[in-house]
């Protein structure tokens, strides 16, 4: 149960907590922070503000997903190579769902959003964070 209450800090201070690769952008606080906490608010503001949901929540989808995408082909991070991809869907979900396009509802695209977060950290929490050597991430992601 400590990694659940690792990847709880984690995910509350925006930085990583574990001995985190010099690739992982995930270990410079300002950078993380920008990645992942300031569009996470965009999140939270969407859900708490039901008229500014659609573009608050298609742009930080985006944001995190276009970050987490980034930062699995720098460092090969296992939570970002899944969640990346997801929540570019989940921005363009979003953008349907404002639309009219679709009819999955907020609750149900919120839900999916949480429920993959957590999912996604699971490899992590039995010791798997990088797909690739150490060596490999610093060389590139061609390596």
């Amino acid at each position: 149960m400590s990694g659940l209450g690792t990847t709880a800090r984690r995910i509350l201070l925006g930085v990583a907590t574990f001995d985190a690769r010099p690739s992982d952008l995930s270990s410079r606080k300002l950078l993380s922070f920008m990645l992942w906490r300031v569009p996470l608010l965009l999140l939270v503001v969407g859900a708490i503000r039901e008229p500014l949901r659609g573009a608050l929540w298609s742009g930080g989808f985006g944001w995190i997903g276009l970050s987490c995408t980034a930062n699995a082909f720098k460092c090969g991070r296992v939570h970002c190579a899944l969640m990346g991809p997801l929540f570019l869907v989940l921005s363009l979900a979003t953008i349907a769902e404002t639309l009219g396009a679709i009819a999955a509802g907020w609750t149900t695209l919120g839900l999916v959003g949480a429920a993959s977060v957590l999912v996604s950290y699971v490899p992590e929490w039995f010791g798997r964070r990088y797909f690739r050597s150490a060596s490999s991430c610093e060389s590139g992601p061609g390596a």
